[in-house]
């Protein structure tokens, strides 16, 4: 098997053997709590002869794997995903590492883990360094909390994002000299926040260099546990 990129094949290559396949089985069961809109779960990933296989459709498609489902995978290992919604529309993502037969259980919370809590949905006259808070979530490592300029007259579309501790709740936009850092007047925003309870979701410096550039791990993560919320308006005072 070679990899293909926009039809030219790449060096890599990748040798399957055809010898019979070691397999294991695994009990699948579900919980999804609070978090039971939108239910998808499935096999996110399996590994083979030492390459990963990705079944990125998986991850919040509309596939849902039946409770007390066998599930097979090589016995090199492989994950399962989970996701769900609460009633505001906040995501519950759990991607389950499987690695030996038994049983593989993911639970969510029975009762809502992350809330938006100020600025209120529609709020207007809203300060252009506002505080923005949340429920803290139990266990959290860190947050991303995402502004997003909702004006589609706009030339250019662009967000704030700040990354944050596990142990804050809130966000106090500070004044900057940038104009790019900065809310203006009657304007309306969307904000959101992203909760991580593993290490593996999210990194606010990946690269290591000190600019604090990170990735979103969906394709290469062995565990993962997080909540984000749907986007929530306001507008800033004239």
């Amino acid at each position: 098997m070679a990899m293909n990129d926009e039809g030219n094949t790449s060096g890599l290559q990748i040798e399957l053997s055809s010898a019979p396949i070691s397999t294991f089985q695994t009990r699948f069961n579900a919980t999804y709590g609070a978090y039971d809109n939108g239910k998808s779960s499935g096999v996110l990933s399996f590994d083979l002869h030492g390459a990963r296989f990705t079944l990125a459709e998986r991850f919040g498609g509309d596939t849902e794997l039946p409770n007390d489902a066998d599930v097979e995978l090589p016995s090199e290992g492989g994950r399962l995903a989970l996701v769900g919604a609460d009633a505001d529309g906040t995501i519950a993502i759990r991607v389950a590492k499987v690695t030996s037969a038994g049983a593989t259980t993911i639970k969510f919370p029975q009762t809502q883990a992350l809330k938006l809590l100020e600025p209120a949905e529609g709020a207007t006259n809203v300060s252009r360094l506002p505080t923005l808070s949340w429920t803290p979530v139990n266990g959290a490592k860190s947050y991303w909390v995402e502004i997003v300029l909702n004006d589609t007259n706009q030339a250019h579309q662009y967000s704030l994002q700040y990354y944050l501790p596990g142990d804050v709740s809130s966000l106090t936009l500070a004044d900057s000299d940038l104009d790019e850092m900065k809310l203006v007047g009657s304007t309306t925003y969307s904000w959101l926040v992203t909760a991580a309870i593993t290490d593996g979701f999210l990194g606010a410096d990946d690269i290591a260099d000190g600019r604090g550039m990170g990735f979103v791990r969906i394709l290469d993560i062995e565990d993962l546990m997080g909540f984000r919320t749907g986007e929530r308006s306001f507008t800033t005072a004239p």
